[in-house]
């Protein structure tokens, strides 16, 4: 099981010995997603990179010049796909003139097709391209922050506390205290993704603090953001609103992460059954939020509060696009399912709530995600007795002026370019 995995990889932070990275992943998942010239020239500029890193400065001369079928190829990549040409660029002179290159730049190339591949939901090409980014410059800790993030993303769980110990190791070593912050609110998050709360509530706790230490207001609002979902995850919501003041309060306010902040207070106004507030919140949200996999968790919300609001044809609106979504980007499933599970509960439809419980629970089992499983179950099993949904009640005055503040931050809230 997943939960195994971190007692071999959790982090002892007072060594000072820098763990390798994990062993490459099979490349060959490059071709499976991307079907195309593009493709096979992408497959094969991991292998390029992979050697070029391997060999040392002075033999990188030695690599084999282009043949002029592979610079048609690269020239049909670039047509097909012309927002990768600076990365095929780089990948083809790496071939015509290796020395020309550093590994800054080479890892550049790299970055940018995990970029490209994760605005398009190629999760394990993102990886593969995020990873050989951090071998490529394997001095640098945002590097193999961003290879944990993306293993992390991918259920790679164990290759993910191994990418965040080098990148906490490695940023001590170069004294970079915000990849510091960024790999312990990683390794938090991992730590939250397989429901260990209370270890995941301590890395949170430890990286806000660093992060105010030295004055990193962003990094330690994301670190307040963590904390807040772990306090509603442990039924804490008078914390759990403290820690959204918090959030709120040191975001800048064109942080992206601002709409996400508002959909997790709405999920604590779910929890404590203020429907209609949460509705409200969620209906400014669901605009905001650009990410495909993200879009379907928040209108699972949105469906759930709509339902507990009394508002069936919402639900049934939100449920439609929620699940069209989730079939191609499956990042929240579990919880997605979940969200209209308790949705079709509150509408008293309960065959209906019990193919999302159930759908709730594989899912998380998929996933690696046993506390996920376990709530699906506890879900059925309320499910069975015709358990009811409690009724709609209005939120307390302190928990509305949160609300309220979340409300102005979004009218006002216009993201930062890039």
């Amino acid at each position: 099981m997943a939960l195994q995995l971190y007692r071999c990889v959790r982090p002892d932070l007072r060594q000072h010995r820098i763990p390798p990275p994990p062993a490459p992943l099979e490349r060959l998942h490059v071709l499976e997603q991307v079907e195309s010239t593009v493709g096979l020239v992408l497959w094969r500029a991991l292998v390029d990179v992979r050697l070029w890193t391997s060999a040392p400065a002075e033999r990188r001369h030695l690599f084999h010049a282009p043949t002029d079928e592979v610079r048609e190829r690269f020239a049909l990549a670039r047509a097909e796909t012309p927002e990768l040409a600076p990365a095929l660029g780089t990948f083809a002179l790496l071939l015509q003139a290796p020395e020309l290159l550093d590994a800054a730049q080479v890892a550049d190339a790299c970055a940018f097709v995990h970029t490209w591949a994760d605005e398009r939901g190629l999760m394990l090409t993102a990886l593969l391209f995020a990873e050989t980014a951090a071998h490529a410059e394997d001095d640098n800790p945002a590097r193999a922050n961003l290879a944990a993030r993306n293993a992390r993303r991918a259920m790679e769980y164990d290759r993910a506390g191994a990418w965040h110990m080098r990148a906490y190791k490695l940023a001590v070593r170069a004294k970079n205290d915000g990849e510091k912050v960024w790999a312990l609110i990683g390794y938090g998050a991992m730590m939250k993704a397989t429901g260990r709360y209370a270890e995941a509530r301590r890395f949170f706790q430890r990286a806000a603090r660093a992060a105010k230490g030295t004055g990193r207001r962003k990094e330690a609002g994301m670190a307040h953001h963590d904390l807040m979902s772990i306090a509603v995850e442990m039924g804490n919501f008078r914390l759990a609103e403290v820690h959204t003041n918090a959030a709120l309060a040191l975001y800048p306010n064109d942080h992206p992460r601002i709409p996400a902040l508002a959909h997790d207070f709405a999920f604590v106004l779910l929890r404590q059954h203020h429907y209609t507030a949460a509705l409200s919140l969620l209906e400014r949200v669901v605009s905001l939020i650009r990410r495909p996999e993200e879009q379907a968790i928040v209108l699972s919300s949105l469906a759930w509060a709509a339902a507990g609001a009394g508002r069936t044809k919402r639900l049934a609106e939100a449920e439609r696009t929620a699940v069209e979504l989730v079939g191609i980007f499956e990042d929240y499933a579990p919880a997605v399912f979940l969200h209209l599970a308790e949705g079709w509960r509150a509408c008293g439809d309960w065959e209906r709530a019990d193919r999302y419980a159930d759908a709730a629970m594989l899912a998380a089992q998929r996933r690696k995600e046993p506390h996920l499983a376990r709530e699906a179950a506890d879900l059925r099993e309320t499910i069975e007795k015709r358990g009811g949904a409690a009724l709609d009640a209005p939120p307390a005055p302190r928990t509305r002026g949160v609300l309220r503040d979340l409300s102005t931050q979004l009218r006002g809230w216009k993201q930062a370019p890039g």
